[in-house]
């Protein structure tokens, strides 16, 4: 059983990771723009760190999660390869130049999602120190935000002279933050149990399940749904695009419904939540070659 888990939790420490290169790749073929080995294998790599780091200082685990927060707070292996993982990223991307503003805001509010270096004053006065997660709503606003645009902001840091339509860009932006937003949420209805405990003021945690799964998961994507549809009407955004926003905000009816209708077991929910990336990379992928078969055909 333990040999298991540990198969599981490494194989879940690789899952993200993988599914950053796909979507990276798939917002430069998109975009046109080159297919850059050094910014893939950067973007494994902060992401493999970020989501392990987390990992190691996720203490409310030792409620939601027991077993995986043993696994990863005995073993100096891993924590060693995460810390290794940070630090190459930037030194591969500060001797290639490829080293943003982009890459910098990630990393910086990664680390400060996990580890406590954000100044704060108690009620007395004393210095204290919190980490995003411990700030009221900054959790779900910060995940949202760090890997919601990375991919387009990534390459359009790199490529400043890009020119295309930047609107379907930004919609396409504004859809995986947004789904990144349910996610977070979602999983931390979750793992309520052990944010109330160790006191990690999450949405749920705050104002309750019902309210969150209301005006912080549904409300949201019905209006997002209602304005990509309005944009589409009005001859804005394209066919094939359409299908990609519109797929993308569905997504978490599948996981968040089958979790409730008892189809998806809690133990595979995060998996299946956590796919969200991989759905959004997967469907930029598509929309090139379809893109791709639409140019090819009006050539011929």
């Amino acid at each position: 059983m333990v040999k298991r888990f540990s198969i599981m939790a490494v194989l879940s420490m690789l899952f993200l990771p993988c599914a950053a290169i796909i979507g990276m790749a798939g917002a430069a073929l998109y975009m046109r723009v080159k297919l850059d080995p050094v910014i893939l294998i950067s973007s494994w790599a902060i992401v493999f760190g970020i989501y392990g780091l987390n990992r190691f200082t996720d203490v409310e685990d030792l409620v939601n999660n027991p077993q995986r927060r043993m696994f990863f707070k005995n073993n100096r292996f891993a924590f060693h390869a995460i810390l290794a993982s940070l630090y190459l990223s930037v030194v591969l991307l500060l001797l290639t130049n490829r080293f943003t503003q982009v890459h910098f805001f990630i990393l910086l509010t990664g680390i400060a999602y996990s580890i406590r270096i954000i100044p704060f004053f108690d009620q007395n006065g004393k210095l204290l120190y919190k980490r995003l997660k411990e700030i009221p709503f900054a959790k779900s606003l910060a995940v949202a935000l760090i890997w919601g645009n990375a991919y387009f902001t990534i390459n359009l840091a790199l490529y400043p002279q890009w020119q295309g339509d930047i609107l379907e860009i930004v919609l396409f932006i504004i859809s995986f933050t947004l789904v990144v937003f349910v996610n977070t949420n979602f999983l931390d209805i979750i793992d309520i149990a052990g944010d109330r405990i160790t006191e990690i003021p999450t949405i749920p945690a705050q104002y309750g399940i019902r309210n969150t799964l209301l005006f912080a998961i549904a409300l949201p994507s019905i209006v997002w749904i209602l304005i990509i549809t309005i944009l589409f009407s009005a001859g804005w955004v394209k066919n094939w695009s359409i299908v990609f926003l519109i797929i993308n905000a569905l997504y978490p009816v599948f996981y968040i419904g089958g979790y409730y209708l008892k189809l998806i077991p809690k133990k595979s929910v995060e998996i299946a939540a956590d796919s969200c990336a991989l759905v959004y990379s997967v469907g930029l992928l598509c929309l090139f070659f379809v893109q791709d078969s639409v140019l090819m055909s009006k050539l011929i």
